[in-house]
């Protein structure tokens, strides 16, 4: 774990065990720090049935998120099928190279009235977006960062949602997401095929959600 990442989850932990802090703010750490650090907490078994309280930058209080809440384990064999999703249109355009599709709208996050209500616009998003039946033959989900971190929060709610609707339906660990984190230079080539934005080799693979 990085420095970051050893901090949030420090912080996750004391307010789970004392109430300090009472809630974690997840604007401050990046996208790349809290998401591998929410999975973490996401698959310990010894955070069953607890939920993290959240705050954001502007102090509104989206749904706490579900810790404990999946099993661990190796994936079924997956199926051939990949998607790239980007997780906000027109964030960064150069992506429209690289992924299928958007699960939200910038034009629809910039319309809510709280960072709490864009996490809540995520987590709707990203649910209908995973309803589709195709999903339940299985699929490698490859999710393009480029922060926002209340819309990625709401993302991966959406995904911890999806995957336990799927345990309960009794349907095989045959879908991942993977998180695919921008590492490159944002300012080469910008909104062309050659920008790094526009390039898988620019995006670090982080453990999969499945």
């Amino acid at each position: 774990m990085t420095h970051q990442q050893k901090t949030l989850a420090k912080e996750i932990l004391s307010c789970l065990e004392v109430g300090n802090p009472r809630e974690v703010n997840l604007s401050i750490p990046r996208h790349a720090t809290t998401t591998p650090v929410l999975r973490r907490f996401v698959y310990d078994s010894a955070c069953r049935g607890r939920t993290l309280p959240i705050v954001f930058r502007d102090n509104s209080h989206p749904t706490p998120f579900p810790l404990g809440s999946l099993e661990a384990g190796e994936a079924t064999p997956l199926v051939t099928a990949n998607l790239f999703v980007g997780l906000m249109s027109f964030r960064h355009p150069e992506l429209d190279y690289l992924v299928d599709l958007y699960i939200t709208r910038n034009r629809e996050l910039a319309e809510q009235a709280s960072q709490a209500d864009e996490e809540a616009l995520a987590f709707t998003r990203t649910t209908e977006f995973f309803e589709d039946p195709a999903f339940d033959r299985g699929c490698v989900v490859y999710a393009c960062h480029t922060g926002l971190e209340p819309m990625v929060v709401g993302f991966y709610r959406g995904v911890v949602h999806t995957l336990q609707q799927r345990s309960k339906r009794g349907l095989p660990r045959n879908l991942a997401v993977v998180p695919l984190i921008f590492r490159g230079n944002t300012e080469e080539h910008s909104f062309t095929p050659a920008s790094p934005g526009a390039r898988l080799e620019s995006y670090e693979q982080i453990e999969p959600w499945w």
